[in-house]
């Protein structure tokens, strides 16, 4: 803010007492400009022009490409993202998320899908229903000898 100056965002087309400027349009640039309140003939354009960026795209909801159940020889599962570019993957409905969309090593439990822009970590998108990696299965019983 200075004082003596109004400011102007359509390189001087209006002018407005604040310096503040709301509501702007994405997507746009807008040229800045000020001049004296005594003599509106002074006036200054800004050296460069401040653009506002367009609305970013939400991320498209994630999908799971594959799921490994445990097995007796391998205890832990695995889930697999279909891929996107510009995300983020999260299984903990987005408590933490990684550039992999490969999860490997998960325990039996549900797990819930859910992305993130990596541009802009607001835009979010997740998937309506639980991944759920199965319980180890029982290994076969001990053989025993019937008869002998």
């Amino acid at each position: 803010a200075q004082s003596g100056v109004e400011y102007s965002i359509d390189n001087g087309a209006t002018y407005q007492t604040t310096p503040v400027f709301s509501g702007l349009a994405a997507a746009t640039t807008y040229t800045l400009k000020v001049h004296s309140t005594t003599d509106t003939t002074c006036a200054t354009a800004a050296a460069s022009t401040v653009a506002i960026n367009a609305i970013p795209v939400a991320p498209v909801p994630p999908t799971v490409a594959s799921t490994t159940q445990p097995t007796c020889g391998v205890p832990t599962g695995t889930i697999v993202f279909t891929s996107q570019s510009g995300v983020e993957y999260s299984i903990n409905n987005g408590v933490t998320y990684q550039l992999s969309a490969t999860f490997s090593g998960l325990n039996p439990g549900d797990y819930y899908l859910k992305v993130r822009s990596t541009t802009d970590n607001t835009c979010t998108a997740a998937n309506a229903t639980k991944v759920t990696i199965n319980a180890v299965p029982n290994a076969p019983a001990i053989p025993t000898v019937a008869t002998q």
